[in-house]
C-alpha cells in the first residue's frame, strides 16, 4: 500500500495552481498587445501546468492515469492533425482586414479585426520608416508614430495585425528582438497584400 501524501499533494496543487494562473495572466497581456508567440508559447506552459494539478501521471496522485496507458505513437499522430497549424490566416470581410488565429484552451477559432483607416496608418508608418534608411525598428516605435497625430488611437493589437500580415507577404523582415526591416515599395505591397486577403475564402 501506497503511503499517504494527502498534505503534500495539496501543497503542490496549489503551487501549481497559482503558477496556471500566473500564465493566464501573461496570455491575457500579451493577447492584448498581439505578441502571438507569446500567447501561444503561455497556453502551452498553462496546458502542461492544469494537466499535473489534474493529477494526470503519477507525480500527485500516486498511481498511473488512463491517459499514461494510451500508445505514445497515437498521442503523436493526434497532435499533427492539430488545426492549430493551418493559422494564422488572414482575409478582408466587408472592407476590414480579419486575422483568424486558434485557441488551444477553448479549441475554437477566434478573430482580430483591423478597419481600412488603421491599416493604411500602420502601412503609411512603415513605408516612412523604410524611407529613413535606418532600422530595424520595434514594434513600438511603429505603434508610437501611429497614434502620434490621430484622433483614434490604433490599439496595440491591431499593428501587430498589419505586421503578421505584411511579414506574412514577405513586405517587411524580422531581425531577432531588434524589431523590423521595412522594404522599400512598402505601400504597393500592402495593397497587393489587402488584394490577396480580400480574395481569401471566407
Amino acid at each position: 500500500m501506497l503511503p499517504t501524501m494527502e498534505p503534500e499533494r495539496k501543497q503542490i496543487s496549489a503551487i501549481l495552481s497559482e503558477a496556471e494562473k500566473a500564465l493566464q495572466k501573461v496570455i491575457a497581456e500579451a493577447a492584448g498587445a498581439g505578441r502571438y508567440a507569446v500567447v501561444d508559447a503561455a497556453r502551452m506552459a498553462a496546458s502542461g501546468v492544469r494537466q499535473i494539478r489534474l493529477g494526470e501521471g503519477t507525480a500527485l496522485t500516486g498511481r498511473p492515469s488512463n491517459r499514461s496507458s494510451q500508445p505514445r505513437g497515437l498521442k503523436l499522430k493526434r497532435s499533427r492533425r492539430s488545426p492549430k497549424a493551418g493559422y494564422p490566416k488572414f482575409l478582408v470581410r466587408n472592407g476590414t482586414l480579419v486575422r483568424l488565429g486558434w485557441s488551444k484552451r477553448k479549441k475554437t477559432e477566434y478573430a482580430h479585426k483591423v478597419p481600412r483607416v488603421a491599416f493604411d496608418c500602420v502601412v503609411e508608418v512603415c513605408a516612412g520608416l523604410a524611407r529613413s534608411s535606418r532600422g530595424p525598428f520595434p514594434a513600438e516605435e511603429v505603434i508610437r508614430l501611429a497614434n502620434a497625430h490621430g484622433q483614434d488611437p490604433i490599439p496595440a493589437y491591431q499593428v501587430y495585425v498589419v505586421i503578421g500580415l505584411l511579414r506574412q507577404e514577405g513586405c517587411i523582415e524580422q531581425v531577432g528582438r531588434e524589431g523590423y526591416k521595412f522594404s522599400p515599395g512598402l505601400v504597393e505591397h500592402a495593397q497587393s497584400a489587402w488584394e490577396k486577403a480580400a480574395e481569401a475564402p471566407h
